[in-house]
């Protein structure tokens, strides 16, 4: 036991010793740590945002759809979001619910007198549109739909140059409605936006209303009944009740991960690709501190042989190598942490990176994302990586232990 205590202290009275060694291998953990915590700080504060503004262009935390509109999206496939299911709806949710995001969205053709264009066409909510959509923010000419507007039209500058028309001019807008006959109408151009969104350029927005009496529905009928909630971790409930109260052959109620596969798909490769560069970073960190436990292996022979000949074991020696490792691995990991705690704390208002982009906001997937990001470190995710940097340190200290067997208690020749 006592011997135990001398090699724990001979331990820290090293690392004091070799201020310099400590410090240098200490850096390079704690900096190693850092920049990993920050940079998927700021890779999980983007896939957040993409994930919140896909909710609130054309989805919902919640989402009910007709069973076949997924596989199949036409105007065909619709569901009732009757006054009596939304008031179940809010007093299941008990305050959890930020909005409800009506769609109706078809397919259509655009023409003027000089050109067609084929079109997606977004019945919307006006209210919420205005709230929750960076679209309606990016009005460049005329104005966004207001409450009373029927035969009103808003389109994207692409799609005002390709057919040559202004705001306040006349289009035409042809689709098959639910009947199965063509739905043709005159509209007027009330705005005109440009979002930077290649996705959204051939995107154009009328009031769901009219889109309803343009489809030949009901005035409860919608394509796509989006819920976004406040928590979206309290969704299993709310949703269960909807599978309660709806009929499965009419209605589907998904998450955001099930009606957006294809986004979800995006946010694990990303995730996947930041994981491989981080570990990249660790793996040179680790070579780092593999070198300077070795060195200090080596050029210690001479105290090592002392000990031995005082009678100290082998395995007393290497748990003395382990107990530097342990304080060393420690020291690095919990500088390391404070250091991207700090970061953290200084851009929680976000980041700008629109430097690294051509515009202020950039096309993810068919998205527009604005490039002022907020980072997020998440508690379990720090938990998680502080503690597989300490172990892979650890482990590349205590790797060249074997060198400890091969010290004698007295030099050749």
């Amino acid at each position: 036991m006592n011997k135990l205590k001398t090699i724990i202290f001979l331990s820290f009275r090293s690392i004091l010793r070799h201020k310099r060694r400590t410090f240098l291998t200490s850096s390079a953990i704690a900096g190693g740590l850092a920049l990993t915590l920050f940079f998927i700080s700021i890779v999980d504060g983007f896939l957040n945002k993409l994930i919140d503004d896909v909710i609130k262009m054309d989805s919902g935390h919640i989402v009910l759809e007709h069973p076949e509109y997924n596989d199949d999206p036409s105007i065909d496939f619709t569901i009732n979001a009757t006054p009596e299911l939304i008031k179940n709806i809010y007093q299941k949710a008990d305050g959890n619910i930020k909005a409800l995001n009506l769609l109706v969205k078809g397919q259509g053709l655009l023409r003027t007198g000089y050109n067609s264009v084929g079109v997606s066409i977004y019945g919307i909510d006006r209210n919420y549109t205005i709230k929750n959509s960076d679209l309606a923010k990016n009005i460049t000419k005329g104005d966004y739909l207001q409450d009373r507007d029927e035969n009103k039209i808003v389109i994207s500058e692409k799609l005002a140059k390709k057919l040559k028309i202004k705001v306040k001019k006349k289009t035409v807008l042809s689709s098959n409605n639910k009947a199965g006959t063509t739905s043709e109408d005159l509209f007027k151009i009330k705005g005109i936006f440009n979002t930077g969104s290649n996705t959204n350029d051939n995107m154009v927005h009328i009031p769901i209303d009219y889109a309803r009496k343009f489809y030949d529905l009901n005035s409860h009928e919608v394509t796509t009944f989006g819920i976004v909630l406040r928590d979206p971790k309290k969704s299993k409930e709310l949703i269960t009740y909807l599978k309660q109260i709806t009929n499965p052959k009419e209605v589907k109620v998904m998450t955001f991960e099930e009606d957006m596969p294809h986004v979800i798909s995006y946010i694990k490769m990303e995730r996947g690709g930041t994981i491989v560069y981080m570990s990249v970073l660790i793996f040179l960190v680790l070579f780092t501190i593999l070198n300077t436990v070795l060195m200090s292996i080596l050029e210690r022979e001479k105290e090592f042989s002392t000990l031995l000949a005082i009678g100290t074991s082998y395995n007393l020696l290497k748990i003395q190598i382990l107990f530097e490792g342990i304080i060393i691995c420690g020291l690095g990991c919990l500088f390391g942490t404070i250091i991207a705690y700090i970061i953290y704390f200084f851009s929680k208002s976000g980041i700008d990176l629109t430097s690294l982009y051509p515009s202020e906001q950039t096309d993810v997937i068919g998205y527009n994302i604005d490039m002022f990001v907020i980072p997020i470190l998440d508690k379990d995710t720090s938990i998680n990586i502080i503690f597989w940097v300490f172990i892979s340190s650890l482990m590349m200290s205590i790797l060249p232990m074997g060198r400890i067997n091969k010290v004698k208690l007295t030099r050749r020749g």
